[in-house]
């Protein structure tokens, strides 16, 4: 589907006073372009800027050493989460040993019929 066709299939409808219609309208003549068109080119920038800057993480220098530090150099694990992580495996086939350290057992892989 091409963005021309994409555009023409997607509609989206606006409420708006009489005079910010007329001003609107009056705008897009005078840039020589279609009411939709006027509307568009001027809110789609401003909408992927508050997108773009909503998405985007932004770090200082300091915080992103930190992270990659953390990452290269995890902590150990707290005991208290060790011992949870044993206490949850009980009854399901996972082993932990004295180090800490947890097992899983291998599942056995199934195949579903389509039915």
């Amino acid at each position: 589907m091409t963005t021309a066709t994409a555009r023409a299939a997607s509609r989206i409808e606006l409420r708006a006073t009489d005079e910010i219609k007329q001003l609107l309208t009056t705008a897009a003549a005078y840039t020589g372009i279609d009411l939709t068109s006027f509307v568009l080119s001027n809110v789609v920038p401003v909408a992927r800027e508050i997108v773009e800057r909503k998405e985007r993480l932004i770090v200082d220098a300091v915080d992103y050493a930190a992270a990659l530090d953390l990452l290269d150099n995890p902590p150990e694990p707290p005991a208290a989460l060790l011992k949870a992580a044993r206490n949850h495996g009980k009854g399901h086939g996972i082993r932990s040993d004295n180090t800490g350290a947890i097992e899983a057992p291998q599942r056995k892989a199934v195949r579903l019929r389509k039915g």
